[in-house]
């Protein structure tokens, strides 16, 4: 098992198997509440901002790196995860009580991840204040 933990340049001892177990879990609980607070604001992905043409196909492909970013979140959430069932291993091959691995972290113990803040669409009229960069009179859109 110290395979997996120097891998991950991990020093685990019986003194410190718990701390380690409660950072690498209180990780993946913060990732895990950001990543759904993200979902749950844009269940239907990225909206469109404008009303000019491009904004369509920006929003589509937003939303497209979004869920590909959101399922490599996902993806570390479960490696956290997995990380702190070995490290509860560990702990159990170290001679720690169950009750002293379950106090070290539960769930939703802490929840003070920062809060998202999420793109909100321009003000009414906001697009026409630009002026076109590719206009020889930079007239507005």
């Amino acid at each position: 098992m110290s395979e997996v933990f120097s891998s991950y340049g991990l020093t685990v001892t019986p003194a410190n198997v718990l701390t380690i177990r409660k950072v690498i879990m209180t990780e993946a609980e913060e990732l895990e509440v950001a990543r759904d607070k993200f979902k749950n604001a844009w269940p239907d992905g990225m909206p469109v901002l404008g009303g000019d043409p491009v904004s369509p196909y920006a929003a589509q492909g937003f939303t497209e790196c979004t869920n590909a970013y959101l399922d490599q979140c996902k993806a570390r959430i479960d490696e956290l995860r997995e990380l702190g069932a070995h490290l509860a291993s560990a702990a159990r091959d170290y001679g720690r009580t169950e009750g002293e691995i379950e106090a070290s972290f539960r769930k939703g113990m802490r929840h003070d991840a920062s809060p998202l803040v999420h793109p909100a669409p321009p003000p009414s009229g906001m697009l026409g204040s630009y002026p076109d960069p590719l206009h020889p009179n930079g007239r507005s859109w």
